[in-house]
């Protein structure tokens, strides 16, 4: 198993082990460093209202950043307080590319007017 992915593994046991001890607690990432130098790349949002009785819904995302510089910090925040998470499944600093899961919050009586929304921010060179 290569460093990368062993690492992508524990990132997303972390996040998925966090989502189930506490739903209402804020989930934000960051992964990588500003370096001298770096800009915004892009920025762009994910956001789920689909509502599942039976599980998680799970949505997919490809960013590329501008499409041509390495991404040195990938930052992710929760816009709505724990109603799911977003976890980086490839790519990210180093990379070119990234490639965002995100999986919303198992339902519960208690949790149908609760929706997933990211807010997240590509910073490269």
């Amino acid at each position: 198993m290569s460093k990368t992915t062993a690492t992508t593994i524990c990132i997303i046991a972390a996040l998925t082990f966090s989502l189930l001890l506490d739903e209402t607690a804020a989930l934000d990432l960051l992964l990588g460093n500003r370096e001298p130098g770096d800009k915004l790349l892009q920025k762009s949002r994910m956001y789920d209202a689909i509502r599942d009785p039976e599980g998680p819904a799970i949505l997919w995302k490809v960013l590329t950043g501008d499409g041509k510089s390495t991404i040195s910090q990938l930052v992710i925040r929760d816009r709505t307080q724990g109603c799911g998470t977003v976890v980086p499944i490839n790519g990210g600093p180093g990379s070119k590319f990234v490639v965002l899961q995100l999986i919303s919050a198992k339902e519960n009586p208690s949790s149908w007017d609760c929706t997933s929304d990211y807010s997240v921010e590509i910073y490269g060179l």
